[in-house]
């Protein structure tokens, strides 16, 4: 399970990852920062999975005029099973 929120008053994207499955995996990725002034930033990460232990990335954003963070990447356990993001995912901030 991942989870993708942001906070509302001091400009970071807190992004998670829960591992569910009983295997370690890893995700790899990326944050699209885009802003309403036509400003962009990608911001790449990778995180390691462990069963039952969350992981989590944090990435300051400049709020002044707000825009929208798109998350791309796949997760991928021991076993060599891929799971893509959803295409088009996104949160506005």
């Amino acid at each position: 399970m991942f989870s993708f929120s942001i906070t509302g008053d001091r400009g970071h994207i807190y992004w998670s990852s829960n591992q569910k499955q009983k295997a370690h995996g890893f995700f790899i990725g990326k944050l699209k920062l885009r802003y309403k002034s036509g400003f962009k930033r990608d911001v790449p990460f990778r995180g390691f999975g462990i069963p039952g232990v969350d992981f989590s990335y944090v990435v300051h954003v400049n709020k002044n005029k707000g825009g929208k963070v798109y998350l791309t990447g796949s997760a991928e356990d021991s076993f060599e099973d891929r799971f893509p993001v959803l295409p088009g995912f996104f949160v506005s901030f």
